[in-house]
């Protein structure tokens, strides 16, 4: 559980980073029909722009998911396996979302986090983003070790947490089992497996898009 809470931490960075900073770039930039919007590959600047709604709508209904997560991290219990295990039956709901919600692209696609204006930082996304990931002098993302961080790495970091979570639960039947426990591991498992299958989809569809 230690360790459990040790990763929760950084992981709430991350949820905060991409909830509080890259979505809303993202938006703008797709909206904008940037460079980056085209090397992410969400859409091909040939289409006309009555095509918006299917350039925004994968990253709108991933902000969404991503903020449920975000106030579902915020109530996980680290101290008791047992809510834990009570959490997780709650929180299987939102990963399931965001698997079909996900997409992959944006590989070297890096957000510029801008330090905000003084009159925003009441803002609450403004407030989200300063407790999230650490950002250079330039206001790039950057990791723990001073490494820019791309946006398919961020948009995938829930997807890296379910196998985490799914090893955590697994160890709790093992040292404790339970019928709660045993099923929280199914559910667990069968996720990580759907977050297989749905990078294998996703892998097909940049492929055939960019065929």
């Amino acid at each position: 559980m230690k360790e459990l809470n040790a990763d929760e931490t950084k992981y709430m960075r991350e949820l905060r980073t991409l909830v509080g900073g890259v979505i809303p770039v993202l938006l703008t930039c797709v909206l904008s029909r940037s460079d980056s919007a085209v090397a992410a590959g969400l859409f091909r600047p040939s289409l006309g722009p009555t095509d918006d709604i299917n350039f925004t709508r994968p990253i709108v209904d991933m902000g969404v998911v991503l903020e449920r997560l975000k106030n579902m991290h915020k109530r996980i219990p680290l101290e008791d396996s047992d809510a834990l295990l009570s959490w997780a039956l709650g929180a299987q709901r939102v990963y399931r979302d965001y698997l079909k919600a996900w997409r992959m692209g944006f590989q070297d696609v890096v957000v510029n986090l801008a330090p905000p204006e003084e009159a925003d930082s009441a803002n609450a996304e403004t407030q989200s983003l300063d407790q999230g990931l650490e950002r250079d002098e330039n206001g790039d993302v950057i990791n723990s070790n001073g490494e820019k961080v791309d946006v398919a790495y961020l948009l995938k970091r829930p997807l890296v947490r379910l196998k985490y979570l799914s090893k955590t639960f697994k160890g709790i039947n093992h040292v404790a089992p339970s019928p709660k426990a045993e099923e929280v591991t199914g559910i667990y498992r069968e996720l990580v497996e759907l977050a297989r299958r749905r990078s294998h989809e996703e892998r097909a569809r940049l492929e055939d898009e960019s065929a």
